[in-house]
């Protein structure tokens, strides 16, 4: 059952003590600067990724039994009085980094955050291809460090369906499936606007996001006041217009 604040600081290690004194001297700082506010953002992705491994141990070496819980989601649930979801999250999270060293390093390193190391588990998992997986480990993670977890999901969704492909189609690998998929078209929508859809492989959307994101750094330097996504579409208007006599 919850046992309420522990005081770390003389009740468990050394470490987690200078941790919670730490914590003691940031909430006395002042809140508004947003230097800080990103700094601590960081570092909470750290803490979490080392809370996740701490977790495989503890699920592993059997500690969430010893007040006679059913299971380590229902363990934490009555101890740290988290949901259900969360719970579990986090173990699926923790024992799936395991089979993931490189991605469980970058996590803790403060590479990547705990979204990317999270729907890195997910798609390990669900894909049941452990050695295929660990071959496109450095492409994603790479991928990751780069970009936001939404775009490293489309990557991972896009190599699973290749994966899929592969598996229909042994004699192919799966760079080539990749490859074969790529895919561009411009459809016509409604009320004057038109929609630009593709699949790419990571070499061309890498290539991409590279020259989109120069294009944003001269316009935003010259005090181009559009967002991003409008100086992005604007860049690859003018690319193409380029080639139109």
């Amino acid at each position: 059952m919850f046992h309420g604040w522990i005081d770390t600081r003389t009740e468990v290690t050394p470490a987690l003590g200078r941790l919670a004194a730490a914590i003691d001297e940031l909430v006395s700082e002042p809140a508004g600067d947003a230097e800080a506010f990103l700094a601590l953002g960081r570092l909470a992705d750290r803490l979490a990724a080392e809370r996740a491994r701490r977790a495989r141990a503890v699920h592993r070496n059997g500690g969430w039994a010893r007040d006679g819980a059913v299971s380590m989601a229902a363990w934490m649930r009555a101890e740290l009085r988290c949901s259900r979801s969360r719970a579990a999250r986090l173990v699926r999270t923790a024992e799936g980094l395991g089979a993931l060293p490189a991605t469980e390093a970058a996590w803790a390193a403060g590479r990547i955050t705990a979204e990317h190391a999270a729907g890195m588990a997910r798609a390990a998992c669900a894909a049941k291809a452990p050695v295929e997986f660990a071959d496109y480990e450095p492409t994603a993670l790479q991928i990751a460090e780069g970009a936001s977890p939404e775009v490293l999901s489309e990557a991972l969704q896009q190599w699973r369906h290749a994966l899929d492909d592969h598996r229909q189609r042994p004699g192919d690998t799966l760079a080539v499936r990749v490859y074969e998929g790529r895919h561009l078209a411009l459809l016509d929508g409604h009320e004057d606007r038109g929609y630009l859809a593709g699949s790419f492989d990571v070499a061309d959307t890498a290539l991409l996001r590279r020259a989109l994101n120069a294009e944003y750094d001269r316009q935003h330097q010259a005090g181009d006041d559009r967002t991003p996504a409008q100086q992005q579409i604007g860049k690859s208007t003018r690319l193409n217009s380029s080639h139109v006599a």
